[in-house]
């Protein structure tokens, strides 16, 4: 289980997680197209649904306090939305 005790990340999410999409975006791509992923920027765990609520919750069950990024599957990542443990932003890219 990630430690997420003290984490802050100035710059925010997207940094580490656009990093962690790039290793697992090949297999994922053929898969999952257009369909949406939430990523735990600590331990790289993620979730994938077809909408970014659904990814959300179901990564938030887990890891309720995960700071976390996501973006749609696949082409320009036109959703590309991160959160803190401070707060939640969305960004429409």
């Amino acid at each position: 289980m990630a430690d997420y005790a003290g984490i802050h990340y100035p710059g925010g999410v997207q940094r580490p997680g656009e990093a962690i999409y790039k290793t697992v975006a090949e297999p994922l791509e053929a898969e999952h197209y257009g369909r949406v992923i939430v990523i735990d920027v600590v331990s790289g765990d993620y979730e994938i649904a077809d909408t970014d609520r659904e990814a959300t919750r179901a990564i938030r069950e887990r890891r309720p306090d995960a700071p976390t990024w996501g973006r749609c599957i696949g082409g320009d990542g036109a959703i590309d939305y991160g959160s803190s443990v401070v707060g939640v932003k969305r960004i429409l890219s």
